[in-house]
C-alpha cells in the first residue's frame, strides 16, 4: 500500500514504520541495546507485570532503564528513543520506503 501510494504521487509521500519489526530485534538481540529484560514489563500486575497499566499498587522494576516495556503496552523511555532512531535513520526493514533522514534529503 506504502508504495502504490508512492507510485501514484511519483515521489515518497509516505513512509511506514514497523515497530513490531523492530521490537522483535531488541527482543532478540537485547544485549546489543543494552537491555536485560525484554519479557517482564517494568511495571504492572501479574508474575509478568503484563496485566494493567502503571498503579500505586504496582510491582515496580529497580531500574527501567534495563527494561524493554514500561507498563503492559508502553516502551520504556529508553526504548522509544532507540524507535525513534530506526525511523529517522534505519534500514528498510525497519522503516519503508527510506528512513525520514533519507526523506529530508531529498
Amino acid at each position: 500500500m506504502v508504495q502504490r501510494l508512492n507510485d501514484q504521487h511519483g515521489y515518497v509521500f509516505v513512509a511506514a514504520a514497523n515497530s513490531v519489526a523492530f521490537s522483535t530485534e531488541i527482543s532478540n538481540n537485547p544485549g546489543a541495546y543494552g537491555f536485560t529484560e525484554t519479557r517482564v514489563a517494568c511495571c504492572g500486575q501479574s508474575p509478568y507485570n503484563g496485566l494493567g497499566q502503571c498503579t500505586p499498587a504496582s510491582n515496580l522494576c529497580p531500574n527501567r532503564d534495563e527494561y524493554l516495556y514500561w507498563d503492559s503496552t508502553n516502551p520504556t523511555d529508553r526504548a522509544q528513543r532507540f524507535f525513534v532512531e530506526g525511523i529517522l535513520s534505519g534500514s528498510a526493514t525497519v522503516v519503508f520506503p527510506m528512513n525520514l533522514n533519507s526523506m529530508l534529503a531529498f
